[in-house]
């Protein structure tokens, strides 16, 4: 009796198949929902209900929505990259996964398929919030926020997966927490009102990318 050998998968299917691995793990995982999905929501609650720090003349809920959405846009792309590339790395998935039909360029593919999808799940989740609490966004500025959140993305990924590359997994976790406090802290310090000078509050243009980030979705 003769086997007939099965045809390979096409490119595209290997990346989908890899891409919903990679969210499924990413969704299942209860650290990386916390870091996600509870940590934000709870920071955007305790900003808008909270009378501190001063987030300046505007309603603190057009302030905080934006900036705590950017902070989801690090968690996923920085954070949650960094540390499952990290352990990918160190139990040798990557090199085993290199070898596949999927190759390098289809994991880096998948990959990033998963983050696009995670992140939709955390602006729809936390914009949701941010409406129900009375956030009252600029509609016309959301195709250029969406620009902005896949380019902070790509940045974070790129960052990330260096990160992963070069560090041990127990070093990238340590790595990635002063990484993320430092950008944190440069977002808030960009995002306080009066620290730009005047050119860059009238023109998105001049504006530091944190702070055009989270003005183009300000009414």
């Amino acid at each position: 009796m003769s086997h007939v050998a099965a045809a390979p998968a096409a490119p595209l299917q290997r990346i989908r198949a890899q891409a919903v691995f990679e969210t499924r793990t990413l969704l299942s995982n209860g650290e990386q929902l916390l870091v996600s999905l509870v940590l934000p929501a709870l920071a955007l609650v305790g900003l808008v209900r909270a009378s501190f720090p001063d987030l300046g003349p505007e309603p603190r809920v057009d302030v905080a929505t934006p900036g705590v959405l950017a902070l989801a846009v690090v968690s996923t792309a920085f954070t949650g990259q960094a540390i499952a590339t990290a352990f990918d790395r160190r139990y040798g998935l990557l090199r085993l996964l290199g070898v596949t039909p999927l190759g390098p360029r289809g994991l880096l593919a998948g990959k990033a398929a998963a983050v696009g999808a995670v992140l939709l799940v955390q602006l729809a989740v936390l914009g949701a919030l941010g409406l129900a609490l009375g956030w009252r966004p600029a509609w016309s500025g959301l195709p250029g926020a969406l620009l902005l959140v896949a380019l902070g993305a790509y940045a974070f990924v790129c960052l990330a997966l260096t990160l992963a590359g070069a560090v041990r997994a127990e070093g990238c976790s340590r790595s990635r927490t002063w990484c993320g406090c430092c950008c944190s802290s440069a977002a808030a310090c960009c995002c306080r009102a009066g620290c730009c000078p005047p050119r860059w509050s009238r023109s998105p243009r001049g504006c530091p990318p944190a702070r055009s980030a989270t003005d183009s979705a300000r009414p």
